[in-house]
């Protein structure tokens, strides 16, 4: 990785780790759904760009970069389209993402039982990469998905609640293959 490239994906995570313990912090409080909602996502654009960053996965990058770059223009459809192709692939930075779009319903219906599918297989696939790579910051970043995993529970009833555990098990299953049906 070059210097700037080092730079770079030492500040992100460094930022993400600064929001991640505000959002640890003021998952003690009682939150409403706005204040879950900014929580979330004020750590989710951060999340695919520190894992990327970190990880070096050349080969999905450039399809990441151009999702984010979709989302912060606010085309979620193109950016539900590029995370979600990553996401089949095994990426859990494009998997996080997609638990958040469906969490705040950017680009597709909201719908929390496939975010907390999203975010089940996410955190799960970021903590493997992290055992891999024994790397902390993506511990760290596997961590705060399954928190927003958990706080996504919190709005659900226990039936769907199951029924999305069922959801991530099947896609795994499958090769993270036809997830949203």
């Amino acid at each position: 990785m070059s210097k700037v490239g080092g730079f770079i994906a030492g500040y992100v995570a460094v930022t993400v780790f600064e929001h991640s313990i505000e959002f640890r912090n003021r998952a003690n409080l009682d939150f409403t759904r706005q204040n879950v909602r900014k929580a979330i996502m004020k750590v989710a654009t951060l999340i695919a760009a520190a894992v990327l960053a970190s990880t070096g996965i050349e080969a999905r990058a450039g399809q990441m970069e151009d999702a984010r770059a979709a989302y912060a223009k606010g085309d979620f459809a193109t950016a539900f389209r590029l995370g979600h192709q990553a996401a089949e692939k095994g990426d859990g930075s494009a998997q996080a993402m997609l638990g958040y779009m469906y969490h705040d319903g950017e680009g597709v219906a909201r719908n929390y039982m496939l975010a907390f599918m999203w975010f089940q297989l996410a955190a799960a696939q970021l903590e493997k990469e992290a055992r891999l790579k024994k790397d902390n910051k993506l511990f760290d970043l596997s961590r705060d998905t399954a928190q927003a995993m958990d706080l996504t529970a919190s709005l659900m009833t226990p039936a769907e609640i199951t029924e999305a555990h069922r959801k991530a098990y099947q896609c795994q299953a499958n090769g993270f293959k036809s997830c949203d049906r």
